[in-house]
């Protein structure tokens, strides 16, 4: 196939002129295997995210970054096939990479939070989150726009893997960025909104140890 391809070019283009660069051939196997690596490699990395989190903060907080995880994923995923960027070891490596950079930026906003939760126990928990937030986006901010400036290098100084590696980057910590504060940190706020109800719907419910006094009916004389 290779063959007939360069054979076809240099009678459209002259003999001599067709220059072949590099030649890759994927078949349905090797799609398959690719595709299995990558699902198998993803779902051990979320595994081992919601496992980490859970120990260090708590079940909410492992689901909360679980979750924004999942999101980056799914971005990174969805602009591979919108650009119909070749799927390969280069496009699992850059989705991983994010997942570790997400995951990073969320432990750190997360310990944060548990810091503020510590030095003010009986604050309210948005207020809470707010001031953590508030004092982790300089730091996010900084460390992101840093990084970004190696992405682009590479994005605009190479070709061929490393130049889709790096726009898929790109796109993943733009994503992984706002996820932190908007999709983890949110769920950890609604988780502890509904726990707060709950705890005061109990408090609020009469104990069902007193019980109403009976009416005793007079006797008759």
């Amino acid at each position: 196939a290779a063959a007939a391809i360069t054979s076809g070019l240099e009678k459209a283009f002259g003999e001599g002129r067709v220059v072949v660069m590099q030649t890759n051939y994927v078949g349905a196997r090797f799609s398959a295997n690719l595709a299995k690596t990558a699902f198998s490699l993803v779902v051990l990395t979320v595994l081992a995210i919601l496992a980490y989190a859970t120990i260090r903060f708590g079940f909410q907080y492992g689901l909360g970054a679980v979750i924004a995880t999942v999101h980056d994923m799914l971005v990174m995923i969805c602009f591979i096939v919108w650009t119909r960027m070749e799927f390969n070891s280069s496009s699992i490596a850059a989705i991983l990479t994010i997942l570790g950079y997400s995951i990073n930026d969320t432990i750190v906003q997360f310990d944060r939070v548990r810091e503020e939760r510590r030095l003010s126990p009986t604050e309210k928990f948005s207020d809470v989150l707010n001031r953590a937030l508030t004092i982790t986006l300089g730091r996010t901010v900084i460390t992101t726009l840093a990084t970004m400036i190696t992405v682009l290098s590479i994005f605009f100084f190479t070709t061929g893997d490393l130049h889709d590696f790096s726009l898929a980057l790109f796109v993943g910590m733009v994503s992984g960025t706002y996820s932190t504060l908007y999709i983890a940190s949110a769920f950890v706020l609604g988780w502890e909104n509904i726990q707060a109800k709950k705890k005061a719907k109990d408090q609020a419910t009469p104990s069902s140890s007193f019980d109403a006094p009976k009416k005793v009916a007079p006797k008759k004389a």
